[in-house]
């Protein structure tokens, strides 16, 4: 039985076996729609001339609150 181990170990080690590797999947960010602002912090209107794109709105980046536990 050691034998049949031993040689079974060579085997593996002379053709490099290896686990295969897990995909590790991220999740993708969470963002939301806001209005666009100006400096003085007014909203933008959208510009009719470009039909295609919506200078009025604007995703953001929102931030997930852990909730932390209180101890008793």
């Amino acid at each position: 039985m050691w034998n049949k181990l031993k040689a079974f170990l060579k085997w593996a080690v002379a053709n490099d076996l290896k686990q295969p590797e897990e995909k590790v999947v991220e999740p993708e960010p969470v963002t939301e729609r806001v209005r666009t602002r100006t400096v003085k912090g007014r909203f933008i209107a959208d510009d009719k001339s470009t039909p295609n794109i919506d200078e009025a709105w604007t995703k953001r980046k929102v931030n997930i609150k852990r909730i932390k536990k209180r101890k008793k």
